[in-house]
């Protein structure tokens, strides 16, 4: 069942809609820019009664750079299993765990690559991953062009 897109202009307007508290951004690396705040829903968005339980900003840019960040609410956070956010890291791939806002927070340095099917054919090296859990907000932070230190201060900056 293919998703239902539903865009934001601004940042209110995503945090009214939203069914969890969504932090935006104090910082993002220079020359990036908001291109994009929307969601994605299994349902009809012109419901009325469909809840907002996840919202991905894209940040555009030099050079063909990029972030994403998602935030999504989780019904059980105790059920979560953040190890298992990421794919396991294939031979080369560089992964670990620093602290965002306190948190345990997991970094991979590339993502799984797919075919046109859905298999997976390599790894993507220049992206790097981020994630972590808050209390019933979970982030990832997914990035073309930056380190994780970038990708860190843009995660503590949340507001």
């Amino acid at each position: 069942m293919p998703a239902h897109e539903i865009r934001f202009a601004t940042w209110d307007e995503a945090k009214a809609k939203a069914s969890f508290s969504l932090r935006t951004p104090g910082w993002t690396p220079p020359g990036f820019w908001l291109s994009a705040l929307q969601s994605f829903m299994p349902e009809d968005p012109t419901a009325a009664d469909v809840e907002i339980d996840s919202v991905v900003a894209s940040f555009t840019g030099p050079d063909g750079r990029y972030a994403w960040l998602d935030q999504f609410w989780l019904a059980q956070p105790d059920k979560f299993d953040l190890a298992r956010s990421l794919p396991e890291a294939g031979p080369g791939i560089g992964h670990g765990v620093i602290r965002i806002a306190g948190r345990n927070a997991l970094w991979q340095a590339g993502v799984v690559t797919l075919d046109d099917a859905g298999n997976p054919t390599g790894w993507d090296t220049s992206v790097l991953v981020l994630t972590w859990v808050d209390g019933q907000t979970g982030y990832r932070l997914q990035a073309k062009g930056l380190d994780l230190a970038a990708l860190s201060r843009m995660g503590e900056s949340l507001e």
